[in-house]
C-alpha cells in the first residue's frame, strides 16, 4: 500500500510539473527561463510539459503493477535512461558532423579585426566586402575611427552617436543606404555630425564597451542613442546562445575572446575552451537544443536583463555628466513585427517605442527585408531612419535647429 501511495504521489507531482511548465507561468515567475517571445524556450517548456504529463499518466494507470513488481521500475528507468542517452549522443554526433560540413551563409572580407576586450570591431580605414548569394553583394567603408563611414563636413554644433548591432551597422546594405546615413543626408542639417557606431553581432555589453571609449570626448549638445534589438539583451557569454553559434560559425574575424560584465566592470575571457565547445554542441543540436538551452538557463539563471539595465543606466548617467543627452530605442526585427511581440521582454527599460513606424502584415514586411536574410534592405532602413528621428523628436532631443 505504501509503495502504491508513493507512486501515486510521484505521479501527481509529475502531473503538477507538466501542468505548470507551460508558456505562461515561467513568463510571470521565471522570466529568464521562459521569455514569452523566445521560441526555443517555449518549445522546451512544451516538451517538458508533455513528457511529464505522459509519465504521470503512465505511472498512475499502472501504479498497481509497478508497486507489485519493483524490478519493472528498475528495468523501465534503465531502458529510458539508455534510450535518452543514445538519442542525445546521436544528436550531438549529427550536430558535430553538420558543423564540419556547413558552409557559411555569406562571406565577409576585410571588415573586422579581433579585439582583446570586445571580441571584434570594424577595422579602422578598412574597405571590405560582404556577399550572400541571392541577397546582396556590397562594399563597406570604415572610417579612421572604426565606424561605418558617414559623410560629415564643417563644424559640428551637435553630434549624434548611434550604437547598435548589425541592424544599425547595416548588414547587407552599402554605407549610403544605412538608416544612420539616411538620417545624416535627409533629416539633419550640416551642423549635426552623425556617427554609425553599430557593429555586426554586438550585444549590450559590447555597445557599452564602445561607449566607454567615446565617453571622454562627449560634450554638451551631443546625443547618444542606443538602438539594439531585443535579442541583444541576451547576447552574452552567460546566456551563451549567441556565443555558442560563434564557436562553430567559422567567423575568424570575430576573434577568440568574448566580453563579460560583472560588478560594473567589463573584461573578457577565452571563448573556445573545451567545456564551451562541448556546451556549444549541446546548444545547437538538431532536436535537443531547446531542452539543453532551457536546462542551462534554469540552472545558471543568468540575470542578463538586470545587467543590461545597469549598463544602459550607466550610459545615461555618464552622458548626462558631460552635458550630453541619451535615448534608448529597441529596433523591431521583421519576425517580431509579424508575431506582434519582441523576442525578449523590454518592459523594464525606459525606451521610446518605434514599432508603429514599421509594417506588420507579411507582404509589407517581405518588402523591407532580404529574401533569405531577415535583415532590412534599403527600404527597411528608410523606415528605420524615420522611426529614429521620430523618437528623438518625441523626446525633445532633435529640434528645428537640428533638422533640415
Amino acid at each position: 500500500m505504501n509503495s502504491r501511495r508513493s507512486i501515486t504521489i510521484a505521479a501527481v507531482t509529475l502531473a503538477v510539473i507538466g501542468l505548470t511548465c507551460n508558456d505562461w507561468l515561467p513568463t510571470g515567475l521565471l522570466a529568464d527561463v521562459g521569455s514569452p517571445g523566445n521560441p526555443d524556450r517555449r518549445a522546451a517548456l512544451r516538451a517538458l510539459s508533455l513528457v511529464a504529463l505522459g509519465l504521470a499518466a503512465a505511472m498512475f494507470i499502472w501504479r498497481g503493477a509497478i508497486a507489485d513488481n519493483r524490478g519493472s521500475i528498475a528495468i523501465m528507468l534503465t531502458s529510458t535512461a539508455f534510450s535518452l542517452a543514445l538519442f542525445v549522443t546521436v544528436d550531438i554526433y549529427l550536430s558535430a558532423k553538420a558543423v564540419r560540413t556547413a558552409r557559411p551563409a555569406g562571406e565577409i572580407t576585410d571588415v573586422h579585426t579581433p579585439d582583446r576586450l570586445l571580441g571584434w570591431r570594424p577595422r579602422p580605414g578598412a574597405v571590405g566586402t560582404h556577399r550572400e548569394s541571392g541577397n546582396f553583394d556590397v562594399t563597406y567603408a570604415i572610417d579612421d575611427a572604426g565606424y561605418k563611414a558617414v559623410p560629415n563636413s564643417g563644424e559640428a554644433r551637435a553630434r549624434l552617436f548611434i550604437f547598435g548591432d548589425s541592424y544599425t551597422f547595416g548588414h547587407g546594405v552599402a554605407n549610403a543606404a544605412t538608416y544612420v546615413n539616411v538620417i545624416a543626408r535627409d533629416y539633419v542639417n550640416a551642423t549635426v555630425h552623425v556617427y554609425n557606431v553599430g557593429v555586426m553581432g554586438y550585444g549590450i555589453q559590447q555597445m557599452y564597451g564602445r561607449f566607454l571609449e567615446i565617453e571622454p570626448m562627449l560634450r554638451a549638445g551631443d546625443i547618444v542613442v542606443f538602438a539594439p534589438t531585443s535579442q541583444d539583451i541576451k547576447r552574452n557569454l552567460k546566456d551563451f546562445v549567441f556565443p555558442s553559434k560563434l564557436i562553430f560559425g567559422k567567423r575568424l574575424e570575430f576573434g577568440d575572446r568574448y566580453p563579460v560584465y560583472d560588478d560594473g566592470q567589463l573584461s573578457s575571457v577565452d571563448l573556445e575552451t573545451p567545456w564551451r565547445r562541448f556546451l556549444a554542441l549541446l546548444f545547437n543540436g538538431r532536436w535537443t537544443k531547446s531542452i539543453f538551452r532551457f536546462i542551462h538557463s534554469a540552472v545558471v539563471s543568468p540575470d542578463t536583463t538586470r545587467e543590461a539595465t545597469e549598463m544602459i543606466d550607466s550610459v545615461a548617467a555618464k552622458s548626462s555628466a558631460h552635458g550630453a543627452q541619451f535615448c534608448l530605442i529597441f529596433l523591431p526585427q521583421t519576425k517580431e513585427r509579424l508575431r506582434g511581440e519582441f523576442e525578449e521582454d523590454i518592459s523594464m527599460f525606459d525606451h521610446v517605442d518605434v514599432t508603429r513606424y514599421f509594417p506588420s502584415d507579411p507582404e509589407a514586411l517581405a518588402a523591407i527585408r532580404f529574401s533569405t536574410d531577415s535583415h532590412w534592405n534599403t527600404a527597411g532602413h528608410a523606415i528605420a531612419a524615420r522611426a529614429v528621428v521620430g523618437a528623438l523628436r518625441e523626446r525633445g532631443l532633435l529640434g528645428s535647429e537640428h533638422l533640415k
